[in-house]
């Protein structure tokens, strides 16, 4: 009796065992086949993107120095002058300054702009096809220090706005970057 249980026994944990690794291989084989058939399920469809309009270019306006030039917003700005080459305590070796005396009015359509913020449109281009932003940091009178200044609707903000560039390259262009790109050209 003892015999036939224990062969019983070990028939029942042999089938239990064989039974165990069917199971395993059965689900690392359907885990398998599973993952890849999940992966394939959920790999995203290419559709091709819509054709976007390009967005609106800035209208541009071409001037000399001293004339004005009335914004898309009816604002009006204006580069009075421009002098280079003007060394300051600390300007590195190998750059030199440009200065120029800007002029803005706000039009009917702002009720108000901050100064700070209309000096930091403007950049010169240079002789060599860079550009060089507002140099911040300089003497006085410098549009930049009447950031917290407020332009009412009707009035006008004027001051100078420094640039830094490489000393030999001359300034080509003075540039406003607003509702409007204005380009006020540098006589050589």
């Amino acid at each position: 009796m003892g015999t036939d249980d224990q062969d019983g026994n070990e028939a029942v944990s042999f089938g239990f065992a064989a039974l165990l690794v069917v199971a395993i291989v059965a689900a690392i084989a359907g885990g398998v086949a599973g993952s890849v058939i999940t992966r394939a399920v959920q790999k995203p469809e290419v559709t091709p993107s819509p054709v976007l309009p390009s967005p609106t270019p800035r209208p541009e306006i071409s001037l000399d120095l001293g004339e004005t030039a009335t914004t898309s917003r009816g604002n009006k700005v204006t580069v009075e002058s421009i002098k280079s080459g003007i060394e300051l305590p600390n300007t590195p070796k190998g750059q030199t300054f440009s200065r120029a005396r800007a002029r803005y009015c706000v039009g009917d359509k702002d009720i108000s702009v901050a100064v700070g913020i209309v000096a930091r449109l403007f950049s010169v281009e240079l002789a060599d096809e860079s550009e060089s932003a507002v140099a911040p940091g300089v003497p006085k009178p410098d549009l930049l220090d009447q950031a917290t200044n407020i332009i009412g609707r009707g009035r006008c903000g004027v001051g100078d706005v420094y640039f830094l560039h490489p000393e030999g390259v001359p300034v080509t262009n003075v540039v406003f970057k607003g509702y409007s790109v204005v380009k006020w050209e540098v006589p050589a």
